[in-house]
């Protein structure tokens, strides 16, 4: 298999450096992506502090990171991301979902509530993640954080006692 990251990253510094051609957004944010796919996050967030001050604004770069903090649970490092996505891009839901999920991912809960909040107050749609689960030959649908069950706190404190039982196990 092809370490894409090694191969692509001294052609796009040896590329960025010596062809003369003005090297647009789609250009960094591939390089971004690439190193965030490998996991290069420091390498990612090198190319980004040294592009040019009028590609600093470009939302996709921004997100292709905030991407690769939620896939390598860099969540400190996505926070900034998170930032400047949802500042470039108020009204989509991507930043949103990306954040919640790195958030959520990451155990911390109450922020990615707090995200999702945030995209109800500014009225994006966020469709919820859900789970189907067979129950008396029935599909019910639970989603992630709904409290309008009836018997929502007793879910809520199951899932928990399950959290703790497999913290423990791990």
């Amino acid at each position: 298999m092809v370490d894409w990251s090694r191969k692509g990253s001294p052609f796009s510094k040896q590329w960025f450096k010596n062809t003369g051609w003005s090297q647009g957004f789609e250009h960094y944010s591939c390089v971004v992506d690439m190193l965030g796919r490998a996991g290069k996050l420091d390498s990612a967030t090198e190319v980004i502090k040294a592009m040019p001050d009028n590609l600093q604004n470009c939302a996709s770069i921004w997100g292709s990171l905030l991407s690769a903090c939620r896939s390598y649970g860099l969540t400190a490092l996505g926070k900034e991301a998170i930032s400047r996505v949802l500042e470039l891009e108020p009204s989509k839901s991507a930043g949103y979902l990306v954040a919640s999920s790195m958030y959520a991912g990451d155990g911390m809960w109450d922020e990615a509530a707090r995200i999702r909040v945030l995209a109800k107050e500014k009225g994006v749609k966020v469709v919820s993640g859900y789970s189907l689960v067979p129950v008396d030959n029935k599909a019910c649908r639970f989603v992630a954080g709904d409290g309008s069950h009836p018997r929502s706190d007793e879910i809520f404190s199951m899932v928990q006692q399950l959290h703790d039982c497999i913290k423990i196990d791990w």
